[in-house]
């Protein structure tokens, strides 16, 4: 499972003062390869101010199964 915050962890972006739009960290998961968990999670940005964002999964990666 993946969030947004996974993302800026795994690129290496640290947070950041300038406001600018990071958006296109969530639309990494619009590609079909990706499915909503139906979880949402509060975000450890400091920036994001505990924002819910989403937790993701890669489709028939099983993840269900770790969930048990």
């Amino acid at each position: 499972v993946v969030t947004s915050d996974d993302v800026r962890q795994r690129l290496a972006l640290g947070p950041s003062d300038i406001r600018d739009s990071q958006n296109w960290m969530g639309s990494i998961f619009r590609v079909p390869q990706f499915v909503w968990t139906g979880d949402r999670v509060k975000s450890k940005i400091p920036r994001n101010h505990a924002a819910e964002i989403k937790v993701w999964a890669l489709k028939n990666s099983n993840w269900e199964a770790l969930l048990r």
